[in-house]
């Protein structure tokens, strides 16, 4: 099961950078210039990108600069935009910063979720023989600091299946795909 969520998200992640590679009227974007971008997220005056930080402003600035620059717009009021009904979103489970096994979480073929108890998520693929935990690093603030709380702001569940173990690549440049254990 993990080894297929691996893949999909390997996927996902490269249609997106090929769709960006593509945009901007026919440019391309070089592997120096992705490079460029990851260590501009990864660098220390973003603070970690945590939610509500100075540093998570200077990120999410940073992104929609460069968004602008190749010509992706904002969609929606104040930037914000999703193509269903809010209020028609039951549940948002995201997956990230998988693929590199965590002894905390009990090791290859286990992940974690950051949100457990905020829903009945947790207990629900328990149930369904997934392998999980509650978030092992609950100090660290994953879940404040994920892509999905603008979701539980609004009160619709909203945790993060993971399997990250804190690696030394983590937001670093040295963070890619090659580095990526599809077995966990």
């Amino acid at each position: 099961m993990m080894r297929r969520c691996c893949l999909e998200v390997a996927a996902i992640a490269l249609a997106s950078f090929s769709a960006l590679a593509q945009s901007g009227a026919g440019k391309t974007i070089s592997a120096a210039e992705v490079h460029r971008r990851e260590s501009a997220l990864a660098d220390d005056s973003m603070e970690g990108r945590l939610t509500g930080s100075p540093g998570g402003a200077r990120a999410a600035r940073y992104i929609a600069n460069q968004m602008q620059a190749i010509g992706l717009l904002p969609k929606g009021d104040s930037g914000y935009h999703f193509p269903l009904p809010l209020d028609s979103v039951v549940a948002n489970l995201e997956t990230e910063m998988i693929g590199r096994p965590d002894s905390l979480a009990g090791g290859a073929g286990r992940a974690w979720l950051t949100g457990y108890d905020r829903s009945t998520m947790g207990a629900m693929l328990k149930r369904a023989r997934i392998p999980i935990v509650a978030d092992p690093r609950p100090a660290q603030h994953f879940f404040e600091r994920s892509d999905n709380i603008a979701f539980a702001e609004r009160g619709v569940p909203a945790p993060t299946l993971s399997s990250f173990n804190l690696h030394p690549d983590y937001h670093r440049p040295s963070e890619d795909l090659s580095r990526i254990d599809a077995r966990t």
